[in-house]
């Protein structure tokens, strides 16, 4: 879990870009074949068993995806904090902060 946080904070500038970047079909939810992808493009090298283990801590709801809100939960469950940074209280807040315009 260490790594793949490490990994989003060292090419993302934000919690929101990172998730958008995984969410290849842009329906704001992340399916284990997007994750699966998104990890080898940002060079996270996790076998199988890495990759299902940490897209399930995503899935808590065991759904087949996960959500913006279970993405910066868990990233602030890992952190100790629930969010890190005031863009995303703001964010969360209005309840528009998956835009996916060009």
């Amino acid at each position: 879990m260490e790594l793949f946080w490490k990994r989003i904070d060292q090419r993302f500038v934000s919690l929101q870009k990172a998730f958008r970047y995984f969410d290849v079909s842009s329906e704001t939810k992340v399916s284990f074949y997007e994750f699966q992808q998104g990890c080898t493009k940002v060079g996270l090298r996790l076998s199988f068993e890495e990759q299902k283990m940490l897209f399930d801590k995503f899935d808590a709801g065991k759904e087949g995806f996960f959500t913006y809100d279970s993405f910066v939960r868990l990233n602030g469950d890992h952190r100790g904090t629930f969010l890190r940074s005031e863009e995303h209280t703001s964010e969360l807040q209005s309840h528009s902060f998956i835009s996916y315009a060009v």
